[in-house]
This record gives C-alpha cells, structure tokens and sequence, in this order.
C-alpha cells in the first residue's frame, strides 16, 4: 500500500500478554482486522477504525494472527487519515488462508 496513513507502526506488547494465534496467511493486500469489531457494521452505522490499535495493512501472504481474523481490501473501505470507516460486517477468517 502506498498511504503513508496507514503505515504499519510498531506496538508495545499489553502489560498482560496474550496467547498469540496465527491463523493464516493473508490471501490479499488490504488490512487486517478483528472481525468481532465489525459486527455491527452498516452504512447507516459505519464502524471507525485507528491504525496500528484497530486494523493493521497488510499484505498477500503476511501472516494474520490475534487480535486480527479477517482482511478487507482497500476498496471495501474509506480512508480517513490514520483511520478507515467500514460499512459491513465480516466474517472470521474472510480472505484468511489457513495455514
């Protein structure tokens, strides 16, 4: 992706680790994002997002892994600066390939 907005940052890890899950890999370049967190997703009630703490780029073959399920491309989503609006919901694993 070529929007500097959206860089992958690096993270601190939580102050309570979490058990890491690989899921698979990224069938498509887009961003990867928790699934759950679009579950309520509509056009009328659009779902705002913040790199690097919501959804993260990502590219075909990357590994997608916790908290991250799924992967939309970037023409399913609006750019604001630093964050992207989603309208719809998304099912886990969505353009995941399993490893």
């Amino acid at each position: 992706m070529e929007n500097k907005d959206l860089e992958k940052k690096d993270i601190e890890p939580a102050a309570e680790e979490q058990e890491i899950i690989v899921y698979g890999k990224a069938a498509i370049d887009g961003v990867a994002l928790p699934s759950q967190a679009l579950e309520r997703a509509t056009e009328d009630f659009p779902i705002v997002l913040m790199v690097g703490e919501d959804f993260i780029p990502v590219k075909a073959g990357d590994e997608i892994k916790t908290p991250y399920d799924a992967v939309l491309p970037m023409e399913e989503i609006q750019k604001i600066g630093p964050m992207i609006r989603v309208i719809r919901t998304v099912e886990p694993m969505t353009n995941v390939e399993a490893l």
